[in-house]
C-alpha cells in the first residue's frame, strides 16, 4: 500500500518538485475521481485546504501519506 500512495503522489507531480499544486491535485482528483471517498461536488481547492496542514498552498509528501493513514479508502 505505502509504494501505491507513493506511485500516485510522483505521478502527479508533474514538476518533480516534492509537492502536489492546486493544479497537480485537480488533475489527480480528474484522474482518479472519488478520491478519499468524497463526492464529485469536492473541489480541488476543498481537498487542498483539508490537505494543507501547514497552509503553505501545496501538499508535500509528509502531508499526503499521512492523509492516506487517516483515509484508508484513499486509493482504492
Amino acid at each position: 500500500m505505502q509504494g501505491q500512495i507513493e506511485d500516485v503522489f510522483k505521478r502527479y507531480d508533474a514538476d518533480a518538485d516534492g509537492s502536489l499544486t492546486i493544479d497537480e491535485l485537480q488533475g489527480m482528483m480528474q484522474d482518479l475521481g472519488g478520491l478519499f471517498g468524497f463526492s464529485a461536488e469536492v473541489d480541488s481547492s476543498t481537498l487542498m485546504a483539508l490537505l494543507d496542514a501547514d497552509g503553505n498552498q501545496v501538499i508535500d509528501w509528509q502531508e499526503w501519506s499521512h492523509a492516506c493513514a487517516v483515509w484508508p479508502q484513499c486509493l482504492k
